[in-house]
């Protein structure tokens, strides 16, 4: 289980009281959702971030700084088998990113643009 706590009755009293958003479901891109429909969604999320698999996965990022080691890895555990490609040039980037998906077919490319 995570340590992750929501503050569900918050969010909804922003959204509903606050926001208004009420007013907004049932007509437009929302016309599916009414807001009890709304609020048992928000109630699945918050479960979801508290007790899926995935929510135990993401505790080490909230309690360790990012390392990066000097060869490229990345060896945070929250971060997986993950490979860093740095990038000499922008000029470069373009290339890299190609060499990225033909040597080693990752499923997810993030793209950091920092610094030039």
């Amino acid at each position: 289980m995570s340590h992750y706590k929501s503050n569900l009755r918050d969010i909804e009293f922003n959204l509903f009281e606050v926001f208004g958003a009420q007013e907004h479901l049932g007509t437009g891109p929302f016309e599916a959702m009414d807001p009890d429909t709304a609020k048992m969604v928000l109630k699945e999320v918050d479960r979801f971030s508290r007790e899926s698999i995935w929510a135990e996965s993401f505790v080490p990022t909230d309690r360790e700084p990012l390392q990066l080691s000097e060869d490229g890895d990345i060896p945070h555990p929250a971060i997986g088998r993950a490979r860093r490609m740095q990038v000499a040039a922008p000029s470069l980037q373009h290339a890299v990113m190609i060499e990225a998906v033909e040597k080693h077919n990752p499923e997810v490319i993030v793209i950091d643009e920092i610094g030039r």
